[in-house]
């Protein structure tokens, strides 16, 4: 096409600065009206964070395999030709156990290993819920100021989950799917705490458990608090990068009074709704819908 072999294009792209690049593997390819919720969900977010105690009063959870033998991959340096030692892949069936943490900005409120191979259901999740907020009171915190923000696995938009939360009176934040990159726990907690076990090998419970409480002592509380305020960051970075993408299908749209609203996805558990056009919000229809709005 260029008439040049390949070796002078390859050339010329390291000279503009140009490296030749894998793309990254993602757990979900998002749609448009993907995009759009992440949008919305962080638009409201930022704008419930603009309050002086919001992360103060965030708490977080989620669930992570630890396994009991975490091999560790190690930089090596080695002359030309010289091929690198090999470090076997985990083995997907080996023997993992389930944790499931609740943090905030001070560090650590809760967190519970099942059994080996046992799984979160709905109904332990309710009952996981009972003792955290016995946690809180522990701590001296007060369960009526929690903001809880976890993502929508199943077991998490229950309608006996929800109950609960609800019955405890916390307030529950919008999550947007497929959206690990703003769960605090993913991006930030787990991630450390791989780190952490890389090259340990548990032989029983015991060790699990010491090692945990070992790694969540070491961390002090500014190491909390910087991942939970980072929510603020990530939350401005989906509207930065899609700020011109969000598209506006005409049968969500209705009216309220003189206002145009945009109503997406309702259903018992989450009412997706943009006010367009308008700068005040009426205190009437507040009280029937899910979450606050984002006014654009």
């Amino acid at each position: 096409m260029f008439n040049l072999d390949h070796g002078s294009i390859l050339k010329h792209l390291h000279q503009l600065g140009k490296v030749n690049r894998t793309g990254k593997w993602v757990p979900h390819v998002l749609t448009q009206d993907n995009k759009n919720t992440r949008i919305n969900v962080c638009s409201l977010l930022l704008q419930k964070c603009k309050s002086h105690d919001f992360f103060h009063r965030l708490l977080t959870s989620d669930e992570t395999w630890i396994r009991y033998d975490n091999p560790k991959r190690k930089n090596q340096w080695l002359s030309s030709g010289q091929p690198p030692q090999t470090t076997p892949k985990p083995d997907i069936h080996g023997k993992k156990i389930m944790l499931c943490c609740w943090w905030n900005s001070n560090g650590l409120v809760h967190y519970e290993l099942l059994k080996p191979g046992e799984t979160v259901t709905s109904d332990l999740y309710v009952k996981q819920l009972i003792r955290v907020n016995e946690a809180l009171k522990t701590l001296g915190l007060q369960p009526l100021r929690v903001r809880y923000l976890h993502d929508n696995a199943k077991l998490h938009t229950a309608k006996i989950a929800h109950e609960k939360i609800e019955g405890l009176g916390w307030k529950l934040l919008p999550h947007a799917p497929y959206s690990p990159d703003l769960t605090p726990l993913d991006y930030f907690l787990f991630r450390s705490l791989k780190h952490y076990l890389e090259g340990i090998h548990f032989d029983d419970h015991g060790q699990v458990v010491k090692t945990l409480d070992n790694y969540f002592a070491s961390k002090p509380p500014q190491f909390y608090s910087d991942g939970i305020r980072d929510l603020r960051r990530r939350w401005g970075h989906v509207i930065d990068i899609n700020e011109n993408t969000l598209s506006i299908n005409s049968r969500y749209l209705t009216f309220f009074g003189n206002k145009l609203f945009y109503v997406k996805n309702r259903n018992y558990f989450f009412i997706n709704l943009i006010l367009r056009g308008c700068t005040l919000v009426d205190s009437v229809l507040l009280k029937y819908l899910w979450y606050d709005f984002v006014i654009l």
